[in-house]
């Protein structure tokens, strides 16, 4: 305690007495430990922290739509999280006194892991098309929750987490379309009526779909016979459709390049084998197609697309018709009706069916990666259930997979929706 010497103040205030009190400061530390990537919605995560010395009270804060479920007032609680990442922060209360310890930043999305996004917005579909645009994913068609071939479509948005419903597909209804992006813009072609029958079921038209003006213009149609569950992919300003099951021929193996600056199409280098419901992805200026099967008989062989390759001779405008090498054969078990996706220089495969007498279907994923030989898998995660006739993208680090279904009953057709991060 001090008096002061009030000869320094007026008369007015010579009566007056300040007493001044000091506290003396608080010295509690502590650090908070706990998962620094949870996934999307993720419930009961624990935050702990261990103070130098006891507070008063501990007061947490959580990032916004997270909410604590227990322990708040304590050293240790338990968060369900919401639609939104952030911080988790921490004050220690002694004596009326506040210390705030350093927050602790927390990020959606387990790398290595599988996390669960927003389910599909429509309920169950599978056998739909898919690409991504720069930041957002699409899907669309398919068959859905009342079994009808459908023509809606659907942009997905990472970061909000969030479906927007889009300009409705114009072509008609389909399911095992192929589609694949080119710069600012996504492709749709090929694919059946879902309970269609003879020739004038299985298609062969081509559409393009432009994010900007949400709007879709058909291109000319692809020139190979039509067919369904062909594979396709782009690599740089090309896309590329081959394979599938057409209604004249059956399984098939020839393949195509269309060149959106031109509008067309030609024939390039026929994929090694005859195949339908292959998986396929690029990585680089490289693509890579496995699995799939013909009738009931199922695949794991694996090879690499290189277009400029010229070995095997010139396309109708003097391009190199590209070649097909086998790579490292596809370590599970053989199937078709996968999907893929590739993420840097990393191209992941995985989930599928064996269709026809007693249906098998799969949740395994793995991750190739090219080399200047065969190229080497490692397994990842598996899904939590298994399935065929999904969809897979990606955007920037992250691969995403969902939907699909492994049989026809209700309880059998899938809406989920999940993400994977490099």
């Amino acid at each position: 305690m001090k008096i002061l010497n009030l000869s320094k103040f007026s008369c007015l205030s010579l009566l007056l007495v300040v007493v001044i009190s000091c506290k003396k400061p608080v010295n509690i530390t502590g650090e908070i430990s706990g998962a620094s990537e949870v996934c999307y919605l993720e419930q009961g995560v624990e935050y702990s922290i261990e103070p130098s010395s006891a507070p008063d009270y501990i007061l947490w804060v959580v990032p916004e739509q997270a909410e604590i479920i227990s322990g708040q007032g304590t050293a240790r609680i338990k968060v369900n999280f919401g639609r939104k990442a952030g911080n988790v922060c921490v004050k220690f209360y002694k004596d009326d006194q506040e210390v705030i310890v350093p927050c602790f930043e927390v990020k959606f999305d387990r790398s290595g892991q599988w996390c669960r996004e927003l389910d599909f917005p429509t309920g169950t579909r599978s056998n739909a098309f898919c690409f991504s645009i720069g930041s957002k994913g699409y899907i669309g068609m398919g068959i859905s929750t009342t079994t009808l071939q459908e023509t809606d479509f659907w942009e997905f948005d990472p970061v909000e987490k969030v479906w927007t419903q889009k300009s409705v597909f114009p072509g008609l209804p389909r399911i095992a379309g192929v589609g694949f992006s080119i710069g600012s813009k996504g492709y749709v072609g090929t694919g059946q009526a879902s309970n269609g029958v003879g020739p004038e079921s299985i298609y062969k038209d081509f559409w393009e779909y432009d994010p900007v003006l949400n709007q879709w213009s058909r291109k000319e149609d692809f020139i190979g016979l039509n067919r369904q569950y062909a594979f396709g992919f782009s690599i740089g300003n090309k896309g590329y459709i081959g394979g599938g099951n057409t209604s004249l021929l059956g399984n098939v193996k020839d393949f195509y390049e269309y060149d959106p600056a031109n509008g067309q199409w030609v024939k390039k280098d026929s994929f090694p084998e005859f195949r339908n419901g292959a998986a396929s992805f690029a990585i680089g200026n490289k693509a890579y197609v496995g699995t799939g099967g013909i009738g009931s008989l199922y695949f794991s062989d694996f090879y690499e697309f290189d277009p400029n390759d010229a070995s095997k001779g010139f396309d109708t405008n003097n391009n190199p018709l590209g070649k097909w090498s086998q790579k490292a054969q596809f370590p599970g078990s053989v199937r078709g009706f996968g999907v893929g996706f590739s993420l840097g220089n990393y191209g992941y495969m995985g989930l599928g069916a064996k269709t026809g007498g007693t249906d098998v279907y799969y949740n395994d994923f793995w991750k190739y990666t090219p080399d200047s030989g065969p190229g080497h898998w490692d397994s990842l995660p598996p899904l939590d259930r298994a399935r065929g006739f999904g969809v897979g993208f990606s955007i920037a680090n992250k691969g995403y997979i969902g939907i699909g279904n492994k049989g026809i009953a209700p309880t059998d057709q899938f809406k989920d929706f999940w993400v994977y991060t490099q």
